[in-house]
């Protein structure tokens, strides 16, 4: 049942239930998900014959044109939200760090990021915005998300990491992100798609590709701290250093978070 709302919703209400707390877990899974549905899900199932679409743009870029058909059901994106992905690597001695922010509104639109890479007490964080961020752009961000977390197994094959072309770095390169980003310790924090009240409204990011009760290793050696929805980042908003061509992230001077130097 819990595994059904999770379909029907794009939410993970529950996390992983023990043994010892099932019925429990079952519970405020079921009333997590009353909630989300008196305060998000009835007025999506209002609101979607009249303003929902299929994006098979956004598809194709997950799917390509070879692959299935874009599916014919609808997606309604919502004119208001904000959501934020940090993704971190590394341990003692070289840890590298960034966090994307996206800010959306009808009236306008902001994707920003700040990343570090080498010993923390020696290195700022870099701000960065995407130039022109549109709300087109953030429609097809979040519509590719969507589909992505309802077909997971579009990204079985997909090869997170590039081989190293130099000597300089010991761990293969983050596809999208700088050289010297590697993989070692790799994961990714999600907070999901926020609604005007801050609360989550989409978050199911699969991180596995395997059914539940499956318990066999991961498809690949970074799928259980990775996910789709990074995957789906790197894609659409690469580091200059990756591609030139494509990348529109510019440097912003904004003051440390957290009072960091």
């Amino acid at each position: 049942m819990v595994s059904k709302l999770r379909t029907i919703s794009r939410c993970d209400f529950s996390g992983t239930p023990t043994a010892e707390s099932f019925d429990a877990d079952y519970q405020t899974s079921i009333a997590k998900w009353q909630d989300w549905w008196q305060r998000y899900g009835k007025r999506l199932a209002d609101e979607l014959p009249d303003c929902g679409k299929r994006y098979p743009d956004s598809w194709n870029t997950i799917a390509g044109p070879q692959h299935a058909a874009c599916p014919e059901y609808q997606i309604r994106i919502p004119d208001v939200w904000t959501t934020r992905v940090s993704f971190r690597s590394g341990d003692y001695t070289t840890v590298t760090e960034e966090v994307i922010e996206f800010t959306v509104r009808k009236d306008g639109c902001e994707l920003r990021r700040r990343f570090r890479s080498g010993w923390f007490a020696d290195k700022s964080w870099i701000h960065e915005e995407w130039k022109n961020f549109s709300l087109d752009e953030a429609k097809r961000f979040l519509s590719t998300v969507i589909y992505a977390i309802d077909n997971p197994w579009l990204f079985a094959d997909d090869e997170l990491t590039a081989p190293n072309p130099t000597k300089k770095y010991q761990f293969p390169i983050i596809r999208g992100r700088p050289m010297e980003w590697g993989t070692y310790y790799a994961h990714v924090d999600w907070s999901g798609i926020l609604g005007t009240d801050g609360k989550v409204i989409i978050n199911d990011d699969p991180h596995t590709w395997h059914n539940e009760e499956d318990n066999s290793f991961d498809a690949t050696s970074l799928d259980g701290s990775i996910g789709v929805v990074f995957r789906v980042v790197r894609d659409l908003f690469p580091d200059s250093s990756f591609r030139p061509a494509m990348s529109r992230w510019v440097r912003v001077d904004l003051p440390q978070p957290d009072g960091e130097p």
